[in-house]
């Protein structure tokens, strides 16, 4: 019993309305320009971090790109990634990426409020992405993780997929969906030697976005292009059907951009959003973004960091 406790108080770190279902650390983000737009940049192309985004857009990769971002958060919490993808000539691309997050320092009770020492939780997954072209407009990908979790001496691991949509109406115009977790679950090992193990299903999450770029409307302005994004989730979890909209707005201009991005809280009908603001710079070798999360609840505030190669 105290043991699933633990489990659930550690998904409430993360906070979200999903907060206390498994995987609750991966719905946070995995790179700065991704969370500046409120999380809904699975239609455009995001250098070095593709696969985390939609898999399918490995398939516009034509360089080796690296991607790495750290996320050092408030509450002791962290999130780091690693990505390094390749292009597979005209067959699309893949990539080899990383992900941890985790909460240091936890401090331990017993049912008397007792101290038990200090503990750390850490989850995450390693992931083979692949992208394909399957037509001038289609594009799809594949990605399988192998995730594990733990929670001070305990520990899970699981083999979880995602499977990614892109399909481009115009040069400005991009849709693109997005299945995760469409199969995935821990197995935990039992707490004690006389105790069975146990098991924990992710939840599924589809998604539905859209990418307009307006370059064609700001011909007489000086900003080089702005692009609209656009993302709808929706969750059926333990018969409860929950949806969330997701939007940003990124502005370049020269090798600069500026971003807005908005997370509803709750589903729709709730109107109720965490804002979140970001900048990025980029010149032929490599980009460097940047996210400040204001958080809610009173969580403070989140720097968030994130750089990419390409070679």
């Amino acid at each position: 019993m105290i043991f699933r406790l633990l489990i659930l108080l550690s998904s409430f770190i993360f906070s979200d309305y999903l907060g206390g279902y498994s995987g609750s650390n991966f719905r946070y983000s995995t790179n700065a320009r991704d969370m500046s737009l409120g999380g809904a940049l699975i239609s455009e192309y995001n250098q070095g971090f593709n696969a985390f985004s939609n898999p399918a857009l490995l398939s516009k990769v034509e360089k080796l790109e690296v991607g790495l971002s750290y996320f050092p958060m408030s509450l002791d919490r962290y999130i780091q990634t690693f990505s390094i993808s390749q292009s597979l000539a005209s067959v699309g691309g893949a990539s080899l990426s990383v992900f941890n997050s985790g909460v240091s320092n936890i401090e331990g009770k017993d049912f008397y409020n007792n101290s038990t020492g200090d503990f750390n939780s850490s989850e995450g997954y390693v992931m083979l992405s692949i992208g394909s072209k399957l037509g001038s407009k289609l594009n799809a990908g594949l990605n399988i993780k192998v995730i594990f979790n733990n929670i001070d001496e305990y520990s899970a691991t699981g083999v979880a997929g995602d499977f990614g949509i892109l399909y481009d109406l115009s040069d400005n115009l991009t849709l693109s969906t997005v299945f995760n977790n469409i199969f995935g679950k821990y197995s935990w090992d039992g707490l004690s030697a006389g105790s069975a193990s146990f098991e924990e299903q992710l939840p599924s999450i589809n998604s539905l976005a859209i990418k307009y770029e307006m370059s064609s409307l700001l011909e007489n302005l000086p900003f080089s292009n702005v692009v609209l994004f656009s993302r709808a989730d929706y969750m059926n979890v333990d018969n409860f059907n929950l949806s969330r909209v997701r939007s940003g707005v990124e502005v370049n201009y020269l090798s600069y951009a500026f971003r807005l991005g908005m997370i509803q809280n709750k589903g729709i009908g709730n109107f109720n959003a965490k804002i979140l603001l970001g900048m990025g710079f980029k010149n032929k070798f490599f980009k460097f973004d940047y996210c400040i999360d204001f958080g809610k609840e009173g969580e403070g505030v989140n720097n968030l960091f994130s750089i990419s190669f390409i070679r």
